[in-house]
């Protein structure tokens, strides 16, 4: 029976008229992304953030229970308006149950400014009968209010716009990024989804609600960045639609995503069961990749999993804050802080996806994995340090001295901490090397015996191989090559006759001192053996074109030393 039509094993590349559609959309929705991040950020610069420019300038904070729980300025003063005073109305506007929130604060700033900055209030203090008072709506009523909190209303609201950006502006840029590797299908889904993502985060959604059909974008570019991002992942990292059901499975998502448009509950809940079956996808992909290909998910299982945690950990932790410290000040730094939790998780997000699908220094994930752990750990345990000396000595203070010891346990405190930094680097340091780095280990450690004893054993050829295969495996070296007396006396996956060896007429430096070539295709690392122009140790690439860290360049240069002696010893044994 012949098929008319089969769904593909993978993504096509996008090329001719798809190609062509694809970047007149992107363009579009960049557009609409920057016009709406732009205009909402505008927006909150012009009527301020929450209600920094409404009812705090009138110099009155208003609690759930409509009652006055903050004041500012002479005029209450001089009204007599006091802390716990109940209000009525204000501008001839009831308070809402919940509290005043922004919408209503907005409403007093454009009454006010209607009337030319000045608004009644109504009050009533205990059984008394209620009065009416006259506000005006002024910036040094608001920074009386704001007094003693760090901020004023100008400041609080150019601080949360531009923390605000951070996020559509991370987004923006990886968009850009992936946008120059559109014909790849995973690259082109992912920019086209951080671009409209971008629409659903900041002030966006302020802006475009007040101008026609404005709401439309509004549901409709986020849904279109949902989308893409799923189909995205289905076939992360390289197009693949395995196992054979994912085809269906982003079939369905596709139908899902455009019903959830015009129907937002078959939407909500179609997300809620796509996420756990595309991320049952990845994990099946992933485990049935080579170690090689598994390199290309790294950054984004590193960037995704630190993003998650951060997040999950900066949120919990914020909000038990908050729910101990229920004071204004608490109330307006959450609009500074609150976006930058998001910010700095989905900055490493989108860095760790955007560096997997570019195939950025795969072979580097390692390090970063290790030098995050150990920077995450000793901040730990300095905090841990500091806070627990210094209560510790405010204790013993006021337990002796009847005195607390304020300051000085601080300093005290901050001294351990001090003192503590080197040997705790040490030892977290050779911790996390060997847990995270066991192929230096394994090099640094095992490498030079075993040199020595087949120096002792071996012809120079197979000590040279040897070095060679281990070099080549710990630090993924494409090729390398040993080069005795002028030849080549060993060569990994590379002909000796391919080697150019005019590069051995230049003056090496002193022996293991490392010589970087950049621009060599071959051998951009070179370690010279001996004093001479004739023994070389030559290092190849990485398969993604990366060169080596500060350890590992560090380990070659240290690898150099045994390996010559072992060559010498060798060419003696040989010569006898």
């Amino acid at each position: 029976m012949t098929r008319w039509f089969a769904i593909p094993d993978t993504l096509p590349t996008l090329t001719g008229w798809p190609a062509r559609f694809y970047g007149v959309l992107w363009v579009a929705v960049l557009a609409i992304t920057l016009i709406g991040v732009s205009g909402g950020a505008w927006h909150q610069l012009r009527y301020g953030a929450g209600s920094a420019y409404g009812l705090d300038m009138l110099g009155i904070s208003i609690g759930r229970d409509a009652r006055i729980d903050r004041l500012g300025g002479d005029e209450m003063r001089n009204a007599d308006v006091r802390i716990g005073d109940r209000v009525l109305s204000l501008a001839r506007l009831a308070i809402p149950s919940a509290g005043p929130d922004s919408s209503f604060s907005d409403r007093i700033r454009l009454r006010a400014e209607r009337s030319g900055g000045s608004i009644p209030m109504v009050i009533q203090r205990g059984q008394a009968p209620p009065r009416k008072v006259k506000l005006t709506r002024g910036l040094a009523n608001g920074e009386a209010l704001y007094a003693g909190t760090g901020l004023t209303p100008v400041s609080l609201t150019w601080s949360s716009a531009l923390v605000g950006l951070a996020a559509p502006v991370v987004m923006v840029f990886g968009a850009i990024l992936l946008f120059g590797r559109r014909r790849d299908p995973v690259a082109a889904l992912l920019s086209l989804s951080l671009l409209s993502l971008a629409t659903g985060f900041s002030f966006a959604s302020v802006f475009w609600k007040y101008h026609p059909g404005g709401m439309w974008v509004v549901t409709i570019v986020p849904a279109i960045g949902t989308l893409g991002m799923l189909l995205a992942m289905q076939a992360f990292p390289n197009g693949k639609l395995e196992p054979h059901w994912t085809r269906y499975l982003m079939a369905a998502t596709t139908v899902i995503a455009i019903g959830g448009i015009f129907l937002p509950p078959l939407g909500t809940i179609g997300l809620i069961l796509l996420t756990p079956l595309t991320v049952l996808t990845m994990v099946i992909r992933y485990r049935s990749e080579t170690p090689v290909a598994r390199q290309q998910w790294r950054w984004a299982m590193i960037g995704f999993v630190s993003g998650i945690v951060l997040l999950t950990g900066g949120a919990f932790g914020y909000n038990a804050y908050l729910s101990s410290h229920r004071d204004f000040g608490s109330e307006l730094w959450s609009w500074i802080v609150t976006p930058l939790i998001l910010a700095v998780p989905l900055t490493i997000i989108v860095a760790g996806v955007v560096l997997s699908v570019l195939r950025y220094r795969l072979y580097d994930t390692q390090a970063a994995v290790s030098r995050s752990i150990l920077l995450g750990i000793l901040t730990l345990a300095l905090l841990a340090i500091f806070a627990g000396s210094e209560k510790i000595i405010e204790l013993v203070g006021e337990r002796y001295l009847g005195e607390s010891m304020g300051a000085l346990a601080g300093a005290l405190g901050a001294a351990f901490a001090a003192v503590a930094i080197v040997p705790l680097h040490h030892k977290i340091g050779h911790w996390v090397e060997h847990r995270f780095r066991r192929n230096l280990i394994h090099l640094r450690h095992d490498l030079p015996p075993l040199l020595t004893e087949l120096g002792e054993t071996s012809d120079p050829a197979t000590v040279a191989r040897t070095a060679l295969s281990h070099l080549a495996h710990d630090l993924h070296a494409m090729r390398g090559a040993v080069i005795a007396d002028g030849e080549v006396l060993a060569a990994h996956v590379i002909e000796a006759d391919e080697i150019d060896l005019r590069f051995a007429d230049d003056t090496p430096r002193r022996a293991g001192t490392i010589e970087m070539r950049k621009r060599d295709p071959l051998f951009p690392v070179r370690i010279p053996l001996a004093a001479d122009k004739k023994h070389w140790l030559l290092i190849g690439a990485r398969p993604d074109g990366s060169l080596y860290d500060r350890q590992e360049r560090e380990l070659l240069s240290d690898l150099a030393v045994p390996l010559a002696q072992a060559l010498r010893i060798s060419a003696v044994r040989a010569h006898r």
